[in-house]
């Protein structure tokens, strides 16, 4: 076969493209996360083979998801609206997760992506402090 019997297939080369454009202006939107320092918060959330889900994450973030359809999270600006989306998502998390020892709740932390890293270390030491009274 002669060099015209081959042709480069380009099929999926605009969704790559696309993909590639739609992450980098993902980099330039603001990013909070919502999340726990406790080491065991995943395992109540999603469970063990020994113990049951007690999902608190997932269904703050859907509380929060309606609000925000609802009009119900103020905002001048994105930025604003994510962070407030954020907070409630926290607020939501603290109210529904199981509060056997109050560690997971204080653990349960929002933060702009950024500054994550050190919320969580202050969480885990506020958790702590006041698990130790």
């Amino acid at each position: 076969m002669g060099i015209a019997g081959w042709a480069l297939n380009f099929v999926g080369f605009n969704e790559l493209q696309n993909a590639f454009e739609e992450a980098q202006q993902v980099k330039e939107k603001p990013h909070w996360i919502v999340g726990s320092s406790a080491e065991y918060a995943i395992y109540v959330e999603f469970g063990t083979s020994k113990m049951a889900a007690q999902p608190y994450m997932r269904p703050a973030i859907r509380k929060a998801m309606k609000d925000l359809a609802a009009g119900n999270i103020p905002g001048e600006n994105l930025d604003e609206i994510v962070k407030n989306v954020a907070m409630k998502i926290e607020g939501y998390a603290k109210e529904i997760v199981p509060t056997d020892t109050h560690k997971l709740q204080w653990s349960i932390v929002a933060a702009p992506i950024g500054d994550w890293q050190r919320a969580k270390e202050v969480s885990l030491a506020d958790a702590g402090a006041k698990a130790g009274r």
